[in-house]
Protein backbone atom coordinates (compact mmCIF):
# COMPACT_ATOMS: atom_id res chain seq x y z
CA UNK A 1 0.00 0.00 0.00
CA UNK A 2 2.69 2.50 0.95
CA UNK A 3 4.76 1.66 -2.13
CA UNK A 4 1.77 2.37 -4.37
CA UNK A 5 1.23 5.73 -2.67
CA UNK A 6 4.94 6.49 -3.08
CA UNK A 7 4.85 5.73 -6.80
CA UNK A 8 1.72 7.84 -7.13
CA UNK A 9 3.48 10.75 -5.39
CA UNK A 10 6.51 10.51 -7.68
CA UNK A 11 4.38 10.41 -10.83
CA UNK A 12 2.19 13.29 -9.62
CA UNK A 13 5.26 15.38 -8.76
CA UNK A 14 6.75 14.72 -12.19
CA UNK A 15 3.48 15.72 -13.85
CA UNK A 16 3.44 18.97 -11.87
CA UNK A 17 7.01 19.73 -12.90
CA UNK A 18 6.44 18.74 -16.52
CA UNK A 19 3.26 20.74 -17.05
CA UNK A 20 3.97 23.61 -14.66
CA UNK A 21 0.71 23.14 -12.78
CA UNK A 22 -1.39 20.85 -10.64
CA UNK A 23 -4.03 20.05 -13.26
CA UNK A 24 -2.42 16.91 -14.72
CA UNK A 25 -1.72 15.46 -11.26
CA UNK A 26 -5.26 16.22 -10.14
CA UNK A 27 -6.68 14.51 -13.22
CA UNK A 28 -4.43 11.49 -12.54
CA UNK A 29 -5.93 11.31 -9.05
CA UNK A 30 -9.46 11.55 -10.47
CA UNK A 31 -8.83 8.83 -13.06
CA UNK A 32 -7.26 6.61 -10.40
CA UNK A 33 -10.24 7.01 -8.05
CA UNK A 34 -12.82 6.48 -10.80
CA UNK A 35 -11.08 3.29 -11.97
CA UNK A 36 -10.91 1.93 -8.43
CA UNK A 37 -14.60 2.73 -7.96
CA UNK A 38 -15.57 1.08 -11.27
CA UNK A 39 -13.44 -2.03 -10.70
CA UNK A 40 -14.66 -2.23 -7.10
CA UNK A 41 -18.31 -1.99 -8.17
CA UNK A 42 -17.97 -5.15 -10.27
CA UNK A 43 -15.88 -7.01 -7.69
CA UNK A 44 -12.56 -6.92 -9.53
CA UNK A 45 -10.74 -5.08 -6.71
CA UNK A 46 -11.29 -4.34 -3.03
CA UNK A 47 -11.76 -0.57 -2.93
CA UNK A 48 -11.06 -0.54 0.83
CA UNK A 49 -7.83 -2.55 0.72
CA UNK A 50 -4.85 -1.07 2.55
CA UNK A 51 -2.29 -3.56 1.24
CA UNK A 52 -1.69 -5.42 -1.97
CA UNK A 53 0.53 -7.83 -3.82
CA UNK A 54 3.56 -7.05 -5.99
CA UNK A 55 1.35 -7.72 -9.02
CA UNK A 56 -1.06 -5.02 -7.81
CA UNK A 57 1.84 -2.60 -7.44
CA UNK A 58 3.14 -3.43 -10.90
CA UNK A 59 -0.28 -2.94 -12.51
CA UNK A 60 -0.84 0.32 -10.66
CA UNK A 61 2.61 1.61 -11.58
CA UNK A 62 2.14 0.66 -15.23
CA UNK A 63 -1.20 2.48 -15.40
CA UNK A 64 0.26 5.63 -13.83
CA UNK A 65 3.29 5.62 -16.13
CA UNK A 66 1.08 5.20 -19.21
CA UNK A 67 -1.08 8.10 -18.02
CA UNK A 68 2.01 10.26 -17.40
CA UNK A 69 3.39 9.49 -20.86
CA UNK A 70 0.07 10.35 -22.48
CA UNK A 71 -0.11 13.60 -20.49
CA UNK A 72 3.46 14.44 -21.52
CA UNK A 73 2.64 13.79 -25.16
CA UNK A 74 -0.44 15.98 -24.92
CA UNK A 75 1.54 18.75 -23.21
CA UNK A 76 4.13 18.65 -26.01
CA UNK A 77 1.41 18.92 -28.65
CA UNK A 78 -0.07 21.93 -26.86
CA UNK A 79 3.36 23.52 -26.50
CA UNK A 80 3.30 23.59 -22.71
CA UNK A 81 6.77 24.51 -21.47
CA UNK A 82 8.36 22.98 -18.39
CA UNK A 83 9.38 26.37 -17.04
CA UNK A 84 8.16 29.90 -17.51
CA UNK A 85 10.32 32.38 -19.34
CA UNK A 86 11.55 35.26 -17.24
CA UNK A 87 9.69 38.44 -18.10
CA UNK A 88 11.85 41.47 -18.83
CA UNK A 89 11.75 44.12 -16.12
Amino acid sequence: GAASVGVFAIVAAWLCWRTGGLEAAISLHIVNNVLIFLFGSVGMVDANATSGTPVDLLASTAAMVVYALLADRWARRLGIARTLAVAPI
